[in-house]
Order: C-alpha cells, then structure tokens, then sequence
C-alpha cells in the first residue's frame, strides 16, 4: 500500500511507524501509550471484501519527533 510519510493530526505532525494486522496494530498502540507517546489507529472506513475484521490492514502512527524513540521501544528495524 502507498502510504503517507507524515500526516498533520490537530496541530501534530504524526508520521508512519508501520502496517500490520489490527490485534497487532492495538497491542503496539497500548505499549507505545503505556510508554507515554501519543499513537493514532488509522483503520480502513469499511472492511475489505473476503478478509476478516481482525486482518484488515490498520496503520499505526506517532508524533514525528518520537518517531526514533517508539521504534526502539517496539525493537523495529529501520527499513534499509
């Protein structure tokens, strides 16, 4: 999927931290809250034809200056 680096979220710029599976997404977004960082959900309006509601592909973004941070504390991978 082509998706946005950033995005302006009320007066915040918020900038992509990753796609994944919805249970996933939601668990990453508990830990990176629990943490203190703010993290937007971005979910498809509707769910996409023949996959499950927990499949559907959900979008996880965060604060662009905390961006480096919530990837340490998730144990991401900078894409090469």
């Amino acid at each position: 999927m082509d998706v946005p680096k950033t995005r302006r979220i009320g007066g915040t710029v918020y900038a992509f931290l990753l796609f994944g599976e919805r249970p996933i997404v939601d668990g990453f977004a508990a830990e990176l809250r629990a943490a203190g960082i703010p993290a937007e959900i971005d979910r498809p309006p509707v769910e996409l034809e023949g996959m499950l509601p927990t499949l559907t592909p959900t979008s996880l973004w965060v604060p662009e200056d905390q961006l480096e941070h919530a990837r340490r504390l998730l144990r991401l991978e900078e894409d090469a």
